[in-house]
């Protein structure tokens, strides 16, 4: 999944209700700024859910099945280039 921000962030992301555990690359200028691995959270709460944050501003950030960055040559430093889908395709 692919979060896209009008403008730079530092917002975390938070697992809560999140069946699977999932990895995620922060994205800034086309180039991978951070990288983790995040586990779902049982809480009853959202608020009693760990946040998962970069530690610097981003202005995307995607997510994929767990291992995915820190398994293949995604890692910090990475380049990203976002393509649009073809039109019709949405």
């Amino acid at each position: 999944m692919l979060f896209v921000f009008p403008e730079p962030t530092t917002a975390g992301f938070f697992m809560y209700r999140t069946l699977i555990p999932l990895s995620i690359a922060w994205v800034d200028a086309g180039r991978v700024v951070a990288v983790a691995e995040m586990v779902p959270c049982r809480a009853v709460d959202p608020a009693d859910c760990p946040t998962y944050a970069p530690g610097r501003s981003y202005t995307s950030a995607i997510e994929a099945p767990a291992g995915f960055f820190t398994a293949g040559s995604s890692a910090v430093g990475a380049t990203v280039e976002i393509v649009p889908a073809p039109a019709g395709n949405d």
